[in-house]
């Protein structure tokens, strides 16, 4: 669900939840958070290469901006925000790996009965 990552990045600072700051670590954080929603869109539309690459800077860029959420940042309310985000990015991901694997399945059928 690429849509409600954005909706969610986009809806923390603009709400004021999130600081809307670019000081240190908050503009390493942002731009992490950048990265993960670039990264779910080739998800839901591109496929093999591009999606694997996609998911590898996706796990990546969670990780590290849930912990400058968590070990950089105080207050609670960024690490909230940022486990809505990588709670949005796991459904849509489980979707996507459920699909593929669908399709894949399908295909190895196809090939077995030739």
């Amino acid at each position: 669900m690429p849509p409600l990552v954005t909706l969610l990045a986009v809806i923390g600072p603009y709400s004021g939840f999130v600081p809307a700051s670019l000081e240190y670590p908050f503009n390493v954080f942002y731009a992490l958070v950048v990265m993960i929603v670039v990264s779910t869109w080739p998800l839901l539309f591109l496929s093999d290469r591009v999606q694997g690459t996609s998911l590898v800077v996706l796990l990546q860029s969670s990780v590290f901006a849930n912990m400058i959420a968590v070990v950089l940042i105080e207050g609670s309310a960024l690490s909230i925000y940022m486990g809505l985000i990588t709670f949005a990015c796991l459904r849509s991901g489980r979707r996507i790996v459920s699909s593929s694997l669908t399709k894949a399945r399908g295909a190895s059928r196809a090939v077995m009965s030739n």
